[in-house]
């Protein structure tokens, strides 16, 4: 059996524009009177996004305030990948490894 490893997930369309991030935390279902089921915060379209050039310490910054396990890449709009927290971190301790190491 598999399971599903990410929580949080990086959103686009067809062309890969960046539309938001999708996090299996913050999902929410109501019961209306009609007895349908809905979906709450399905997309967050106002998840921010990191350009290229941008620092680690940037992308860092935005997974904490804005409580996601990874950062959008994009440029012009369009998804280059992502930068997750753990990724940043692991990239902390092997800079303070060789540091110690000098």
């Amino acid at each position: 059996s598999s399971s599903i490893q990410a929580v949080d997930f990086v959103i686009t369309d067809k062309n890969k524009v960046y539309l938001g991030m999708l996090s299996l935390r913050k999902i929410t279902v109501e019961q209306g009177e009609d007895h349908q089921l809905s979906l709450y915060g399905i997309i967050d379209r106002n998840a921010p996004s990191v350009q290229s050039t941008d620092s680690l310490e940037r992308a860092m910054k935005l997974i904490l305030q804005y409580d996601y396990d990874k950062v959008a890449v994009t440029e012009s709009g369009r998804l280059k990948g992502y930068v997750r927290s753990r990724d940043i971190f692991n990239t902390y301790l092997q800079e303070m490894k060789l540091k110690n190491t000098n």
